[in-house]
């Protein structure tokens, strides 16, 4: 059994390949007046993996809108095999979230600098790219999601 580390943020931005159907999707929708929240984080008390393996803890990206609250998706994310799978995959976890919605939103706000990086091929879609530090929506689903998994 080994201990591994986290791999360093990346400090430029990643090679990120969008799925091209997605792309295409997502391009599809109209845009509309609206803002989203995300946000992408370790949730310690959701371990994944058979009881055989070595545990890993969740992952997840919670996307929220912001006047109302309302939960868009909630992507459960898994770290196997590494981190930096998981954060080249992100992007497109993203795209998939937007093609469940009926219009795309003219602006995300996100709380982490490695988040705005990974998501910054939706900006070349339109979508302006905010670094927020207070996401009052985002925090309200978040504290409740954390909450719940916490009492399971």
């Amino acid at each position: 059994d080994e201990v591994q580390s986290r791999p360093p943020l990346p400090t430029a931005p990643m090679a990120i390949q969008a799925e091209a159907d997605l792309v295409a999707q997502v391009l599809a929708l109209p845009v509309a007046d609206f803002t989203l929240e995300a946000d992408y984080f370790l949730v310690p008390s959701m371990q994944l993996g058979a009881q055989d393996e070595r545990p890993r803890f969740g992952h997840v990206l919670l996307v929220v809108e912001r006047e109302h609250g309302m939960v868009v998706a909630t992507e459960m994310l898994d770290p196997y095999p590494g981190l930096d799978v998981l954060w080249q995959a992100l992007p497109n976890t993203m795209l998939r979230v937007l093609t469940t919605m009926p219009a795309l939103p003219r602006q995300i706000d996100v709380r982490s600098e490695l988040l705005l990086m990974l998501l910054q091929p939706l900006k070349q879609m339109g979508v302006k790219l905010r670094q927020r530090g207070r996401l009052p929506a985002l925090d309200e689903a978040k504290d409740a999601l954390l909450n719940f998994v916490r009492r399971r």
